[in-house]
């Protein structure tokens, strides 16, 4: 049910290295948005997609997803960059200013009105950016790839959101994060 069908538009809310986005391209989306907030991955997506950013078929914005538009503070975890957060702070983490924006506005700036898959890792900012994003998620109803380990009750939260905005989403939840606890499902799939 979560699969990538050839001409999918993806967006890729976390983009990290570009594992998904790579996936995603190979798969045969034919457009993926990267968001990922932190200054060095961002440009490295840009140096490891430029041939895809010349064609359009993929896009990379060096901006945190959230409710709305602002400025926040972004937790860089200088151990793992992968674990940078506008949510958790690591006690070693430096402090750097970023761009929020919701998917809805960046989507609507972007003059893109239709997605299909929705990857979100973005280190425990999930639930602001499914908020930030109701009005593609109620009129697309796209396929959502969730990471909900960070707190244990995104998933609850994800869900009740997701139905709320649109009663006929399902959602399965997958795996188990063990390294915390109470343990909690690190995935959250909602179709």
């Amino acid at each position: 049910t979560m699969s990538i069908e050839r001409g999918d538009i993806v967006v890729d809310e976390g983009g990290c290295e570009g594992f998904y986005s790579k996936y995603a391209l190979k798969k045969g989306a034919s457009k993926v948005i990267i968001f990922e907030p932190y200054q060095e991955l961002a440009n490295g997506l840009k140096k490891s997609f430029q041939k895809e950013i010349e064609d359009g078929r993929v896009i990379v914005i060096e901006k945190a997803l959230g409710k709305k538009i602002c400025e926040k503070p972004f937790f860089v975890n200088p151990k793992m960059i992968c674990a940078s957060s506008l949510v958790i702070k690591d006690d070693n983490a430096a402090e750097k200013r970023v761009s929020v924006v919701s998917l809805d506005e960046c989507l609507a700036e972007l003059g893109i009105s239709h997605v299909d898959i929705i990857k979100m890792d973005i280190e425990g900012g999930e639930v602001d950016a499914v908020l930030g994003g109701r009005k593609i998620i109620r009129n697309c109803h796209p396929k959502m790839i969730i990471a909900t380990y960070h707190s244990y009750y995104n998933a609850t939260k994800i869900r009740r959101i997701c139905k709320k905005i649109d009663k006929e989403y399902r959602c399965k939840l997958y795996g188990c994060y063990q390294f915390v606890r109470p343990y909690r499902p690190y995935l959250t799939l909602m179709y």
